[in-house]
């Protein structure tokens, strides 16, 4: 699984030649990605998202996306015992639905494995973007301690992301 930005391009926006930062800026880099994930609720790839409820309702909400694929579906029965794996459900619009013919059985937690995140090129470019304006902030605001007050990230970073959030969060 890709990551989103490479450290090379990272470097490129950054405008650094040199290796002495590498270390430093994937650093950065990681805490960028993580900033838009977290705003966003969205994986920028393809990672796996382990979701754990106590029960099945009509349905159960999926808060990581985009969603590529359920690997797992996993059981406790309410009555005690083993986990048991569940295969009669589908996915749709974030939301773990039953299959056709099927219902959800009676649990007292459940386990839902899956993966979630922008297959390589389909991330959208503005959160690659938020990404990258993050990093060049994190960059040059290096130092906790500073003579010129660092109010908050920049607007134009939560206005790339803001068309691209999870409403449901």
């Amino acid at each position: 699984m890709a990551d989103p930005i490479t450290l090379e391009q990272a470097k490129k926006h950054l405008e650094v030649q040199h290796d002495d930062d590498d270390d430093m800026i994937a650093e950065m880099l990681a805490a960028a990605v993580d900033y838009v994930e977290t705003f966003t609720g969205k994986n920028l790839s393809e990672k796996l998202v382990k979701h754990e409820v106590s029960a099945f309702g009509r349905h159960v909400r999926l808060f990581r996306g985009p969603i590529q694929s359920i690997e797992r579906v996993e059981y406790d029965p309410i009555s005690g015992g083993a986990p048991v794996e569940f295969t009669g459900h589908r996915f749709f619009n974030g939301r773990l639905l039953t299959a056709a013919g099927y219902y959800f059985p009676a649990a007292a937690a459940v386990r839902i494995t899956y993966i979630a995140g922008f297959k390589p090129g389909e991330m959208p470019p503005a959160l690659g973007h938020a990404v990258k304006l993050l990093l060049a902030h994190f960059y040059s605001s290096r130092e906790a301690a500073t003579d010129r007050p660092v109010t908050e990230i920049p607007m134009g970073v939560a206005s790339l992301m803001r068309a691209h959030r999870n409403r449901s969060l």
